[in-house]
């Protein structure tokens, strides 16, 4: 039995009392903690994808567009490293101010899953706290249901826009990474006209596999997946059925896959011949394995 005096009075109780006593404010105390120093933000109400148990999804939220190409979607996919984390921070103040058509598109951030399952709660606060940020009137999210790699992931993303029409109903997608850096968006709008399908840039030319490559005569030209535009009404629902079994790079599998668009002479490329390393450097983007501070800190 423990005592305690005050003054003239004194209270007594016992272990498992003052046990009690002591859990609930242990309790009481997290509580306060989570609610002052953790709230949940107000725009993770938006998407309630964050604490579903069902396999149903949301619907997504579209906003009536009436510029010029017509109704547009950024398709931004990440894993959200710390590189990814620092330019979705960066995008609000940095990127966005000089994306004036751009601003206006709807935008949804696809989020691959951690190693970590445990972790996956937390990613996912993370994620709606980014995109809370940026201007865009209609943000949705969608996750990944587990971790694949960069390769498979980045096929797997695709894989489950089309297939579960999260494209309907948008003239353009544009497929893009947080790390692109979208300087001037007027070289790639000029490219979306009505007899365009697909807006590519070159990353490399391989020997010709898949069909790709004018039927083996010519090299296949290989685009770019950290960066493209595409009409989603083009894009066959298998195109990137594939993904658990292709044995190549994301690249080489979405040529194959929107090989239909080059067969119809539908392409237009912001690069058609690149050279080097695979990555957007030019007409508008910039991507390097960086962060954000110190690719605009040198002003490539």
């Amino acid at each position: 039995v423990a005592m305690v005096r005050c003054g003239k009075y004194r209270w007594s109780w016992s272990q498992s009392g003052l046990s009690v006593l002591i859990m609930s404010g242990y309790v009481a105390l997290i509580w306060f903690h989570q609610a002052v120093y953790f709230q949940e933000p107000v725009v993770v109400k938006t998407w309630p994808e964050l604490h579903q148990t069902t396999t149903t999804e949301p619907n997504l939220m579209r906003c009536n567009q009436t510029s010029p190409p017509g109704r547009l979607l950024l398709y931004v996919t990440t894993v959200l490293s710390s590189q990814h984390i620092s330019w979705m921070k960066c995008w609000p103040a940095r990127i966005w101010p000089k994306l004036k058509r751009l601003q206006q598109a709807d935008v949804l951030l696809y989020v691959g899953a951690t190693k970590d399952a445990s972790g996956m709660h937390s990613h996912k606060r993370m994620a709606a706290t980014l995109l809370a940020t940026w201007p865009n009137t209609c943000k949705n999210l969608r996750f990944g249901e587990r971790y694949l790699g960069k390769q498979r992931g980045a096929m797997k993303a695709m894989h489950d826009a089309v297939s579960k029409g999260w494209f309907k109903e948008y003239d353009w997608i544009i497929r893009i990474n947080p790390d692109v850096f979208i300087f001037d968006e007027k070289p790639m709008l000029r490219l979306m006209r009505p007899r365009t399908w697909g807006v590519f840039y070159n990353c490399r030319n391989v020997p010709p596999r898949y069909g790709c490559g004018n039927n083996g005569v010519d090299a296949c030209r290989v685009f770019q997946t950290d960066w493209f535009a595409v009409r989603p009404d083009k894009i066959n629902k298998n195109a990137f059925a594939d993904w658990p079994t292709f044995r190549d790079i994301a690249e080489v599998q979405a040529t194959k896959g929107l090989r239909n668009i080059i067969n119809a002479s539908a392409d237009a490329w912001l690069e058609p011949r690149a050279k080097g390393i695979c990555r957007v450097t030019g007409h508008g983007l910039w991507h390097e394995n960086s962060f954000c501070e110190d690719v605009l800190a040198r002003k490539p």
